[in-house]
């Protein structure tokens, strides 16, 4: 039996990240693209979570606004706003990657989740 493997390729994947991108900013400019309310969304996740925002003076896509209004307002969620980072931190300022996510694990871990 024979199986057909697509691969996919670099235009592809780009084309993809593309189009999420382009529905993030059609939903934080309040254009939705018919998928459901972020807040919606959002409240349903029940374990902690670690947003690290890029800062939108140097490329983020998330203004603080928008976060502050579809953010739970839980101890399950932590933002962390990495100042100087565009949209791809880790890939642009991977130094200050670590000391945010390591600490936020560690007390995950002492909180047993």
């Amino acid at each position: 039996m024979e199986r057909s493997v697509r691969k996919r390729s670099f235009v592809d994947s780009t084309s993809a990240r593309t189009s999420r991108r382009g529905i993030l900013r059609d939903v934080v400019a309040g254009r939705s693209r018919g998928g459901e309310d972020p807040v919606e969304v959002l409240a349903k996740i029940d374990c902690p979570v670690l947003l690290m925002q890029a800062d939108p003076g140097a490329g983020g896509i998330l203004p603080d606004d928008f976060l502050a209004e579809v953010v739970p307002g839980s101890d399950d969620w932590t933002v962390v706003k990495i100042e100087g980072a565009g949209h791809n931190i880790n890939r642009d300022h991977p130094e200050k990657v670590l000391p945010v996510v390591l600490p936020w694990l560690d007390a995950q871990w002492r909180r047993g989740s």
